[in-house]
């Protein structure tokens, strides 16, 4: 089954069949097609219906989220907080599993000393996204600050070693 944009929300869906076995009949790992084929059909018809809603609802707002997050990313390194923190926070309005969004909403809290604050948003980014390392580090290093030191040395053990960025790998490496 294949499905190709055609413009706008329309999509041509396209359906691969099998080959016919020696006997002439479709055949799907040596059974029967037929059974196969009324299935093909019916999953056919419901990738048509719903297929092109259930991707405009991934899609829809994906170019709303990637200019809020370059206007964030812009804001946050020209040190406009505020700015930043709305543009983060209108992409978890859109979308509310960005993993990203929440783990840069933890970063600006942990540089303004909300370390509170910024533990809550690098948990949840965590949890959305376990392999986002330096939002681990930073969680390591939020929880140092609130005096949690075994979490603290068990998230910065566990994320020094895949941290890239060398500042936070420093700043990492003198907090363990």
């Amino acid at each position: 089954v294949g499905a190709k944009r055609l413009g706008g929300a329309s999509w041509k869906v396209r359906i691969s069949c099998l080959p016919l076995n020696p006997q002439g009949l479709w055949s799907l790992d040596g059974w029967d097609y037929m059974m196969g084929k009324c299935l093909r059909i019916w999953s056919a018809l419901i990738l048509h219906a719903f297929f092109p809603v259930l991707l405009l609802a991934q899609t829809s707002h994906a170019q709303e989220i990637q200019e809020h997050y370059q206007s964030g990313e812009a804001a946050r390194q020209a040190g406009q907080e505020a700015t930043a923190v709305k543009e983060f926070r209108e992409i978890l309005r859109l979308d509310p599993q960005n993993a990203q969004a929440h783990a840069n909403l933890g970063l600006i809290a942990y540089t303004e000393k909300d370390y509170a604050g910024a533990a809550e948003e690098l948990q949840v980014a965590l949890k959305l996204r376990p392999t986002l390392w330096n939002a681990q580090a930073f969680l390591g290093m939020c929880e140092l600050r609130l005096g949690h030191s075994q979490q603290a040395k068990t998230l910065l053990e566990e994320s020094f070693g895949h941290v890239r960025d060398p500042k936070l790998q420093s700043q990492a490496g003198m907090d363990l």
